[in-house]
């Protein structure tokens, strides 16, 4: 048997926060198919140029979140993987949740809940801030919907500590101002919690008044928030062995989108990665899991009683193969009426908003879950597989076993 030669790989994440950890554990995952890995950690804010020139990793995956961290891994000149989108330039390869989903999928659980006014808390000058503000904002304009905004001022160096409630006077009197009800999108999760706080201080209701959307799904934050924050989930372990399996292909001097390292070849005729192979490669995106709602948007934002009636009963019992018929039962009014209140509020029918409910649903079943495709057409109130990938395929433009294939490449699925 061949005993490849130790190759140590070094992280610099903060393991103090959910997509560190996250993103640790799937970089962990993939150090297990290469036992020649060693794998050095370091803090994004304590690690130096000395420290890692010291250990001689021969790679390394970072979530490069201020320019400084850049600076200091490109002086290295080796490969380096970046899994943050804090800054906007390509000084590496990076490997990331598609922010603009992100912001996609808050402003349709506003929509879905019969929302009318929006508004989003982003930081100035970051670019993932800028990518989820943009998706956000994409949707509602399609539905001739505003949004307002407030920013965080800009620190270059993104300190992860919540700001003191006592020096956000600002977005106190921004969010008083603001007509309800109101569904509002933090960029970080962090906020949310904040948010909820304030609302508090000033007497708006959450979510009757405010209804709150975060991101990252960090269940201690979420569920210590009062009330508890509903937040869009990020496959930080798909991002972590994603980037793993990049920096693998690089250090094989493999072709990455086109591209190749090509660093002049040592030995044993293999070409290896170094100060000469080229960074400039599309970003690998990977879809966010989905919604989680809690308590701050479990909320229905519609004036007409029949239409939130009709909405609570249908996220309620979606699982159970509910029709239109039942819903008629729950809410008494003629079927020609209920529609076009259900078209002139949410511009879709009865039907298909039990169907997006059931697809919504499924998706997140479909990327955090090992269940079969059958099994999550059981769970979602669908009668069979073939009605879920007829009805998937219809509203998300691809099967339920592609979507998945998204999520987790080495998962096995069952056949549409």
């Amino acid at each position: 048997m061949v005993h490849e030669s130790p190759v140590t790989i070094g992280v610099v994440v903060d393991a103090n926060h959910a997509f560190g950890r996250g993103a640790m554990r799937g970089i962990e995952q993939f150090a297990q198919t290469r036992p020649h890995w060693h794998l050095e950690f370091y803090g994004e804010r304590s690690v130096t140029a000395g420290a890692l020139t010291h250990a001689k990793p021969a790679g390394v995956i970072a979530h490069v979140a201020n320019q400084e961290l850049g600076d200091v891994l490109r002086s290295l000149q080796i490969p380096v993987i970046n899994t943050s989108f804090m800054l906007p330039d390509g000084l590496f390869p990076r490997v990331g949740v598609d922010n603009w989903q992100i912001g996609q999928y808050a402003s349709n659980h506003f929509l879905e809940r019969g929302f009318q006014h929006f508004a989003v808390v982003g930081h100035e000058g970051h670019f993932y801030s800028e990518e989820r503000e943009a998706g956000f904002r994409c949707v509602l304009q399609k539905k001739d919907h505003t949004c307002a905004s407030f920013y965080q001022r800009s620190d270059p160096r993104f300190p992860m500590e919540v700001t003191p409630l006592n020096a956000m006077r600002e977005l106190q009197q921004w969010l008083s101002k603001l007509p309800t009800p109101v569904g509002i999108f933090t960029c970080r999760g962090l906020w949310g919690i904040q948010l909820t706080e304030i609302c508090r201080l000033i007497g708006r209701r959450v979510p009757e008044d405010v209804a709150v959307v975060c991101v990252d799904n960090d269940e201690v934050l979420c569920e210590s928030s009062r009330p508890s924050l509903s937040s869009i989930t990020v496959p930080l372990e798909r991002i972590g062995f994603e980037a793993a399996t990049l920096l693998d292909r690089v250090l094989e001097g493999k072709q990455l989108g086109g591209l190749r390292s090509h660093h002049a070849t040592a030995g044993k005729g293999k070409s290896r990665p170094g100060n000469g192979w080229s960074p400039q490669i599309v970003p690998k995106l990977i879809p966010p899991t989905g919604v989680i709602t809690r308590q701050s948007s479990d909320v229905f934002a519609c004036e007409d009683p029949d239409v939130a009636a009709a909405l609570r009963f249908i996220y309620k019992h979606a699982q159970r193969s509910i029709n239109v018929a039942d819903v008629l039962d729950e809410v008494p009014v003629p079927r020609r009426i209920l529609e076009k209140k259900f078209r002139f509020k949410l511009d879709r029918g009865i039907a298909e908003q039990i169907s997006l409910v059931r697809i919504e649903r499924a998706k997140f079943l479909l990327a955090s879950t090992s269940f079969t495709i059958a099994e999550v057409a059981t769970q979602v109130g669908f009668t069979n597989v073939q009605y879920l990938s007829r009805v998937f395929r219809k509203k998300a433009g691809l099967t339920p076993s592609a979507f998945r294939h998204q999520f987790c490449e080495t998962r096995v699925s069952a056949t549409d």
